[in-house]
């Protein structure tokens, strides 16, 4: 009989590759004792995602302009954003930048004097009570102090 007893292979039946322990159940074992992965993984063990391959079990195809939304790549079950994007699906821009290339820069507690939110185009949009191109003045009805609501 010329057949290794199960997780060996090799011509001297030498080689150990436990298809679940070594391969990660995403692959199968070779006559050379490496793992050979199913469709969707990839790398030692079958442990990734494939390029192109998202979700737990890898079997969703990923497209960088459909579930990326243009501003990443698909890596092992998900999206890596591109600089500046940031999110699940990179639709959201990191702290600090805005825009729809996320590349205008606003930080709302410098830019704004933490006194407003900053707006796609990189603006202030000043909390109410507070007015000006940084939010650092009162509305003309409130008065003093750093809360202009006196």
């Amino acid at each position: 009989c010329d057949m290794c007893a199960a997780a060996f292979d090799g011509s001297g039946c030498e080689l150990e590759c436990d298809a679940q322990e070594t391969c990660g159940n995403n692959g199968r074992c070779t006559p050379e004792g490496t793992c050979e992965c199913f469709e969707g993984f990839t790398g030692e063990g079958c442990l990734r995602c494939a390029e192109g391959y998202t979700g737990s079990e890898c079997a969703r195809e990923c497209s960088a302009e459909d579930s990326c939304n243009g501003n990443g790549r698909c890596t092992d079950g998900g999206c890596e954003c591109f600089e500046g994007f940031a999110g699940d699906s990179c639709d959201m821009c990191i702290n600090g930048l805005s825009g729809s290339e996320c590349d205008i820069s606003c930080d709302a507690e410098t830019t704004c004097s933490d006194h407003g939110r900053c707006t796609e185009d990189g603006q202030c949009a000043c909390f109410p009570g507070f007015t000006g191109a940084s939010c650092d003045e009162c509305d003309a009805d409130k008065v003093g102090g750093a809360e202009c609501g006196l």
